[in-house]
């Protein structure tokens, strides 16, 4: 792992925003139509395995999987080297491209992001609504199950964790934005 920091030019105590500054500095400096230098293309290639490596959200599981699995005696590709060979493919393809289909390609992945944070946003409001139903249909005195003051204590249990969640959304989406802002700027 320090090997993919060490290619970035980073700390491993780097975050996922300052792996994203790095990569996309390097990855503008060293791509095949801007920088015709002899091994520019190889070093965009293993800028790109990094970056896929450590913005792998399960690739910290995967490595802890990784260690459970040497102690197996059959020789299995682990979940790190599939990790590994997922990001080397997905670099040759970006090495493949021209800066201007790459630049297309990052942005469509913005565009992705963006989507599913939406529709996770929209999932959670749809649950908000739900418990808020429930909650004033079993309201009514007289209805099985009604018990005073219960839809306050339950409306509070239910919807803060809910509320947590769209907080985490609401952030994600922030910095999905600020980022697709920054390559914007840089690709310019």
């Amino acid at each position: 792992m320090n090997q993919q920091f060490k290619i970035l030019g980073i700390n491993e105590s780097a975050s996922l925003r300052q792996i994203k500054k790095a990569y996309y500095k390097l990855a503008k400096k060293y791509h095949p139509d801007v920088n015709k230098e002899q091994g520019a293309r190889e070093q965009f290639i293993k800028i790109n395995e990094a970056y896929e490596i450590l913005t792998d959200p399960d690739y910290k599981s995967k490595l802890a999987r990784k260690f459970r699995s040497r102690k197996r005696k059959t020789r299995q590709t682990t979940p790190s080297e599939r990790t590994k060979e997922r990001a080397k493919r997905k670099a040759h393809q970006k090495a493949k491209m021209s800066s201007e289909e790459f630049k297309a390609y990052r942005l469509k992945q913005f565009s992705a992001d963006k989507r599913k944070l939406i529709q996770m946003f929209a999932a959670s409001i749809g649950m908000v609504l739900f418990i808020v139903w429930v909650i004033s249909v079993n309201n009514i005195p007289g209805a099985k199950g009604y018990k005073e003051g219960l839809e306050q204590s339950v409306g509070i249990f239910l919807l803060f964790p809910v509320s947590i969640f769209l907080l985490i959304i609401g952030v994600s989406y922030r910095s999905v934005t600020q980022d697709e802002k920054f390559f914007r700027e840089k690709s310019s």
